[in-house]
């Protein structure tokens, strides 16, 4: 457990470094306002928005795509990262040929780029931010709806969905896949682009996924190595 929070705590200091989604705090809202999106949760939980439930599943997808091209090797996952990491200080290639780059490292399919990957997030996400309001997306609000999503549909969950101890497995991945979402979300508009800092968080969120599925069903998702 000590791992995934780290890993958490990195995807946070990614939502610092990949710039900076202004959201209004909720304490600024007015009572009107706080009520009215109190009762727009209320109505329509996140946990059963099919926007929502679209962005998990296509997050799952991901995330089996990264493993898959990394031939199931933790090693080679590990080296895919670090050199993903040096990507954010590369001057010398074009937007297209970073997100050429980004697409070979993590070896996805050729119909399948990140560039797609992270435009469907954005768009997606903005439908979500303009139904709910920006400010209900706190990091426990957020954990939360995707335990609970994971709970009402486990084909959202991915790896593990016959996992011993699933319950707590859900609970584990769900809270790196809430820190992955927030970090997504900051990554529109990001200082060293945006598909590089959607692969990054893409990246530790499978690591973040890999260490719940150590920890609470005895085997981890990779095991080529």
């Amino acid at each position: 457990m000590k791992k995934y929070l780290l890993l958490s705590i990195v995807c946070y200091s990614l939502i610092i470094s990949c710039n900076k989604q202004q959201v209004v705090d909720s304490k600024n809202l007015t009572s009107t306002e706080s009520e009215s999106t109190s009762n727009i949760l209320k109505e329509k939980q996140l946990r059963n928005d099919p926007v929502f439930q679209a962005i998990l599943k296509k997050q799952t997808e991901l995330n089996e795509l990264i493993v898959l091209g990394q031939n199931n090797s933790q090693k080679q996952f590990n080296k895919s990262f670090e050199l993903i990491q040096k990507l954010q200080n590369t001057t010398n290639l074009t937007d297209d040929q970073l997100e050429k780059r980004l697409d070979a490292l993590l070896n996805l399919p050729q119909n399948k780029k990140v560039k797609d990957y992270q435009k469907y997030f954005a768009d997606n996400w903005e439908i979500l931010k303009i139904k709910y309001g920006a400010s209900t997306f706190t990091d426990e609000y957020v954990n939360t709806e995707i335990s609970e999503a994971y709970k009402i549909n486990y084909s959202a969950l991915g790896y593990k969905t016959t996992c011993l101890n699933l319950t707590s497995y859900t609970v584990c991945t769900a809270g790196v896949t809430a820190a992955a979402i927030l970090g997504h979300a900051a990554c529109v508009g990001t200082l060293f682009g945006a598909p590089i800092c959607f692969a990054l968080v893409a990246t530790i969120q499978v690591a973040g996924i890999n260490e719940c599925a150590t920890t609470y069903c005895g085997s981890p998702i990779f095991g080529n190595d």
